[in-house]
């Protein structure tokens, strides 16, 4: 389960959520489970998140920072979901 936490911050926009990425780099986001379905997460910086069983179906994820083929594996994505150059292709 996602940390309630981090999921604010995430849904609080993608500003807010990059702050507090560059202000916490030591924290390793907890998004398990998350419910995301059809989020603009452009921009977004990912790196090193859990997304462990996430809901990313039809969420734009083509310009998500630090994204890695092991986050999108692990996963709920859809043939709607954007995914970034390299990690699978772009709808």
């Amino acid at each position: 389960m996602a940390n309630e936490e981090h999921l604010v911050k995430l849904t609080e926009g993608v500003s807010v959520w990059n702050e507090w990425r560059k202000n916490s780099p030591d924290i390793r986001p907890d998004l398990r489970g998350a419910e995301l379905k059809g989020v603009n997460l452009q921009g977004a910086q990912l790196q090193e998140a859990n997304l462990r069983w996430g809901q990313l179906q039809g969420a734009d994820l083509r310009d998500v920072e630090g994204l890695t083929k092991g986050q999108i594996e692990s996963a709920r994505i859809d043939d709607k979901t954007k995914l970034p150059d390299g990690l699978g292709p772009s709808k």
